[in-house]
């Protein structure tokens, strides 16, 4: 991780706003960011305040937060291989060796992302429910539900951990039904409680719970075919693959995994005993039922309160690590009892994958160690229109695409043009046009500036530069390949502040 991240954390939309937070709270403001009240839960923020403290910032205590966590999650994946499968060294130095070498993880891991410690947090508490399922302790089943309760409060998606953790205790356990029932309501009470009491925080002081809206807008094309074109990049099928290869090559492995954990689930437990099979583990059908949560959250999220969240590796990295443990486990446990030829078959398979992702991640790892990731890259850093920005006065009005990329570069405060489209609700904005006039008239009266950064390209629902130039009155002070700086016509003093 230290080479990943030799030019600090990669930084994105989602990484300001984390760091904002943790920044406001140090400094006595709460949770407040650039996304606004409560669009992020709160755990994640908190630990980059607290590695903020013992650091010089926030940033530098987030990359050995991130380098931690990278090396727990490996490790702790071949420590649950290794219990999972009766304690064999072999599935568990498969386990740390898949991670490690995954550039998935990679990725997540060297960007100031939440997806770590959601991982972690994720596969601990599965975990502790697997061995609830075959223990029936109270303090194992508080274990998971609190480690649950956590991964809610790292990540809104967390509900899906809450779901699968139901849906596990009422179906795998084999206890009486007052007992699943009580089993159900401690789980569901202590893993839902701390992100209740946040959400009614939010809702008391901006109105809102989670900063989304509740709408319409169902999911497209462009969500199956992200998610495929991600699942199938995981198993290297090349990028200009025709995408009914793809769905059909998904499908049959996703197709193949769900018979395999049933096979082995219903297999194992039509004699059971943990005794008798001491390597017998519920982590398999866990991870389905996870998986099977995980992506109807996303359903609902995407058709009804964010239809910005994109179907690609950071999102679905949970279905990757979870999906993996739960598959490899089972496949170990099936070839068990198979001829040796089919175990060898698998371990050649499976290093020949090893191999491809130690060759990726080697690539991956040796351009962003090169260059950073995100808006910490070196070029971004080096861009004209930054150093022309630094140069201002303080208290300069300034508007931008990118406010979130320049506060970062510049450390200044800046505004955001007006939106177009709500990317979440994909609902036009019906005050576009008099927000628009607002904006120009605040420039024009303070002498300020409208900065258009040419690499912020994703944000469609913002306008572009040439309707910018058709709509307001502005001169175009400075233009060049990285972006360009307007200002408007009547403001006399503002060639001097900038050259």
């Amino acid at each position: 991780m230290s080479l990943a991240t030799n030019n600090g954390l990669g930084l994105s939309v989602d990484s300001m706003s984390y760091v904002d937070s943790a920044r406001n709270l140090l400094q006595g403001k709460g949770f407040a960011s650039f996304s606004g009240n409560g669009h992020f839960p709160p755990f994640y923020p908190m630990l980059l305040a607290v590695s903020g403290i013992f650091f010089n910032n926030i940033l530098d205590g987030a990359a050995i937060l991130h380098a931690l966590l990278f090396c727990v999650n490996i490790a702790f994946a071949g420590y649950i291989m290794f219990r999972e499968s009766g304690n064999s060294l072999i599935a568990a130095c498969l386990a740390s060796i898949v991670i490690l070498t995954s550039p998935t993880m990679l990725n997540v891991h060297s960007m100031a992302w939440s997806e770590p410690l959601f991982l972690l947090l994720s596969v601990a508490g599965l975990y502790l429910l697997s061995n609830y399922l075959k223990s029936f302790k109270k303090k194992t089943l508080a274990g998971a539900a609190i480690l649950t309760a956590l991964a809610v409060l790292t990540r809104y998606a967390g509900v899906a951990n809450v779901a699968a953790g139901c849906v596990a205790i009422i179906f795998l356990s084999r206890q009486q039904t007052k007992q699943k029932v009580f089993g159900v309501l401690i789980f569901s009470v202590l893993s839902v409680l701390p992100i209740s009491l946040w959400v009614f925080k939010n809702y008391l002081l901006a109105g809102s719970v989670v900063n989304r809206g509740f709408s319409f807008h169902p999911i497209d094309a462009k969500y199956v075919t992200d998610a495929v074109s991600t699942l199938a990049a995981w198993f290297y099928l090349p990028p200009d693959t025709l995408f009914s290869i793809k769905l059909c090559f998904v499908l049959l492995i996703i197709v193949v995994v769900i018979i395999s954990v049933i096979f082995l689930f219903r297999k194992q437990t039509r004699n059971f005993s943990t005794k008798q099979n001491p390597s017998f583990s519920y982590l398999p059908i866990i991870a389905l039922i996870f998986s099977f949560s995980y992506i109807l959250m996303l359903f609902i999220n995407s058709t009804f309160f964010d239809a910005h969240t994109p179907f690609d590796d950071r999102i679905l990295s949970p279905l990757l690590l979870i999906g993996f443990l739960g598959t490899l486990n089972c496949i170990l446990s099936l070839i068990r009892e198979s001829p040796q030829r089919i175990a060898i078959l698998f371990y050649v398979f499976l290093s020949g994958f090893v191999m491809m992702q130690f060759l990726t991640t080697t690539v991956f790892l040796s351009e962003i160690h090169a260059e950073g990731r995100g808006y910490a890259r070196k070029d971004i850093k080096e861009l004209i229109v930054i150093k022309m920005i630094k140069s201002l006065p303080s208290g300069t009005l300034i508007y931008s695409n990118g406010p979130d990329a320049m506060f970062f570069l510049t450390g200044r405060e800046i505004k955001m043009i007006p939106l177009k489209v709500s990317p979440t609700t994909r609902q036009a904005n019906e005050h576009f046009e008099d927000e628009l006039k607002r904006m120009w008239k605040k420039i024009n009266n303070e002498s300020g500036i409208l900065v258009i950064l040419n690499f912020i390209e994703w944000r469609w629902y913002l306008p572009d530069k040439k309707e910018l130039e058709q709509k307001l009155s502005l001169q175009i002070h400075y233009q060049g390949q990285d972006g360009t700086i307007y200002k408007a016509d009547a403001s006399p003093f503002l060639d001097e502040r900038l050259d």
